[in-house]
């Protein structure tokens, strides 16, 4: 049965607003840098293909379970580095100044004056040497001295900043321990966010935890469908010396952007259960899948219902090895899933819970 909920209070997009520039139906791919005489790599356009498919639940089986520890932060050591200050000069040496002593012969022929005068100007020399000396080495000292005790505040400041991040870190999960609805929802968002999509897929997410249902109700928003390249590969045709696109056959590129859908939602549902895992408080994952496109009639952008289910904990771990599931589509009514006949086309279905969009939580 379709549901409307109210959650937290925030600001809401519109669902449906004027499209400034309509995207392209299908984004059109230029040729590889460099290819201009050859064909596009094989295993490349497999690999990026991969990446919008079956990659998309598996690159996360592997991971650990997020816990809040991903959260914390841990000042990284800083090592006092003073560099040159931290080198002390040379001071003068006398015995390179004074002047040698006069022999006996030097002496009896006025030898002793002229050394004395000699003697008093490299003396007044050393101590004007030594004293410019002193004077650079007190500057020293007092640049090394300021530059420790920048790095020591440096450091405080940092340890200061990790240590109030670190207690609200700390707040958020004892009262998400506790089922407070916000901490929940925010726990939730972080879990979601710590692993990567593809580039063109959207991050935005609206989440609302339902206490007394033991719930939590999802909306994601998937990549639209320019995120199917046009262009399969290109490859030079023996017929005419030339390279040349190949475009997805329109029923392949339809095939590959349910798929995406479809593992999407795998994904996303398995994330939310294993981050939620410890948490006693979620039974049930209420997932709605949708993607914002433009509407064909009215050339808007409108808000299309993709996929939406709501599936046990207990039935989704105990009916699936995701690691083996190589039929996405196939195993979504499995799940009990509202999926559309052609999510290529924009075909819609009917939510099993309806966010109210004047309120909720969005991540």
């Amino acid at each position: 049965m379709a549901a409307t909920i109210f959650l937290p209070a925030a600001t809401s997009p519109a669902a449906t607003s004027p499209a400034a520039t309509p995207p392209p139906h299908r984004r059109r791919v230029q040729p590889p840098a460099g290819r201009a005489a050859g064909t596009t790599s094989p295993a490349a356009a497999a690999a990026h293909i991969a990446e919008l498919g079956r990659n998309l639940l598996l690159n996360v089986l592997g991971l650990p379970a997020f816990t809040v520890a991903a959260l914390e932060v841990v000042p990284k050591q800083s090592i006092f580095q003073p560099g040159s200050l931290a080198i002390a000069g040379r001071a003068p040496d006398w015995e390179q100044y004074k002047p040698p002593a006069p022999g006996r012969a030097s002496r009896l022929v006025g030898g002793s004056g002229r050394y004395q005068r000699e003697f008093d100007a490299a003396r007044s020399t050393w101590e004007a040497d030594t004293a410019e000396f002193q004077r650079v080495e007190t500057d020293r000292l007092r640049q090394l001295t300021a530059a420790r005790t920048r790095h020591d505040q440096q450091v405080a400041a940092a340890l200061d900043r990790a240590a109030a991040h670190n207690a609200r870190i700390a707040a958020q999960w004892a009262a998400c321990l506790d089922g407070d609805p916000e901490a929940v929802e925010w726990f939730v968002g972080q879990a979601l966010a710590a692993t990567s999509y593809p580039d063109g897929f959207p991050v935005a997410r609206k989440i609302a935890y339902r206490p007394q249902e033991h719930d939590i109700v999802i909306e994601i928003e998937f990549p639209q469908r320019s995120v199917i390249p046009e262009i399969r590969e290109y490859k030079l045709f023996k017929t005419a010396p030339e390279v040349r696109p190949v475009k997805w056959k329109e029923p392949e590129a339809k095939k590959l952007y349910a798929q995406l859908v479809a593992w999407m939602t795998l994904r996303i549902v398995h994330e939310v259960f294993e981050a939620t895992k410890t948490l006693d408080l979620i039974d049930v994952v209420v997932f709605n899948g949708t993607v914002i496109d433009v509407a064909p009639t009215t050339s808007k952008d409108t808000l299309y219902h993709l996929v939406s289910l709501e599936p046990e904990r207990s039935l989704f771990e105990a009916s699936l090895e995701l690691d083996r599931v190589t039929d996405p589509i196939g195993c979504l009514p499995e799940l009990g899933a509202e999926v559309s006949p052609n999510p290529y086309d924009l075909e819609a279905v009917k939510p099993v819970v309806t966010f109210d969009l004047r309120r909720f939580r969005r991540t």
